[in-house]
């Protein structure tokens, strides 16, 4: 099974008529470029994240979305949705530490509730299961780039275990009550 970044090359002289092994789940033949590679229709479009930094831009092309400033979180709107009707799929914003608190967990989920959001350099570095946990539960965020450490799995298995647990319990005491 090949990758969907992989495409086969051909040869020089191999035959510009792809076998079927190399017809897209959706029954067309790949294209042929000049240079013999195949371009085959997209299947699945990556998400399309803007990327913003917490503090002050320092260079020209960045974009500051400060969590504790609702004026410059509002702004987002306008960048994500353009004005032809286009839109990316969401937002790729600097960790801050107010985002861990009651105002700042609250304006990520009012952004989670329309966008996908992702954070990026979170801090401590390195980043810990708190961190981790509270950004995905408290603030739904869809992705976190960190840096994460070799415990991290282990800490986030046993908290999956813990959660599983306790939802049993809470579906094992709702069957019992409901009899």
């Amino acid at each position: 099974h090949k990758s969907p970044l992989e495409l086969p090359r051909l040869d020089n002289n191999e035959e510009k008529v792809p076998d079927n092994d190399n017809i897209s789940p959706s029954g067309s033949s790949p294209d042929i470029t000049e240079d013999n590679q195949m371009n085959y229709p997209i299947q699945n479009f990556p998400k399309l994240l803007l990327i913003t930094v917490a503090d002050a831009p320092k260079e020209e092309y960045e974009l500051c979305v400060d969590i504790t400033k609702p004026d410059k979180v509002a702004r987002l709107d306008g960048w994500l949705r353009g004005p032809d009707g286009g839109a990316l799929d969401g937002v790729y914003m600097q960790y801050q530490k107010p985002m861990m608190g009651p105002e700042g967990s609250k304006a990520m989920r009012n952004l989670a509730s329309r966008y996908d959001v992702g954070i990026w350099g979170a801090n401590p570095v390195p980043d810990d299961w708190g961190t981790f946990h509270t950004l995905v539960s408290e603030c739904h965020v869809s992705y976190v780039n960190s840096s994460l450490p070799k415990h991290f799995r282990r800490k986030m298995k046993r908290s999956m275990s813990a959660n599983t647990l306790a939802m049993n319990g809470i579906l094992a005491n709702r069957s019992h009550d409901a009899l």
